[in-house]
């Protein structure tokens, strides 16, 4: 006769992780979307113009030439932030940041879109 076995995991962690795992791939998509990248020449060559932007605001003082971070300011190379998130925090510095040199970057200037392009493309490779 057949037996009903349980499950080794609960079934509230599993919809929990699932949830998870729909959120974290709906914000990838956002933030690339944010951005309008598709993976093209197109995307290289805002990342490229976000670099020019970091070395000419000298944000590599501060970060580090690879956005490693110093004792000055966090690694850009582990953050977490979304694309809508760079774009706020480099629109409006924290009182921290702000003190220590950060610039200003507004929503309608030609360098915020890809500088958050270059600071998106120094994150590290998640580990296999």
């Amino acid at each position: 006769m057949w037996q009903r076995r349980k499950l080794s995991v609960p079934i509230p962690r599993l919809i929990g992780v699932s949830v998870c795992s729909v959120a974290l791939f709906l914000a990838i998509q956002v933030s690339s979307r944010d951005l309008g990248l598709q993976g093209g020449q197109e995307d290289k060559e805002l990342v490229a113009k976000g670099k020019k932007a970091y070395d000419a605001y000298t944000c590599y003082d501060c970060h580090g030439r690879n956005g490693e971070g110093t004792y000055d300011a966090p690694d850009l190379t582990s953050s977490r932030l979304t694309a809508a998130e760079i774009s706020k925090f480099l629109q409006r510095p924290s009182a921290d940041a702000d003190a220590k040199g950060m610039p200003t970057i507004p929503a309608d200037s030609p360098d915020l879109q890809p500088l958050v392009a270059y600071v998106l493309s120094l994150r590290k490779a998640p580990p296999k």
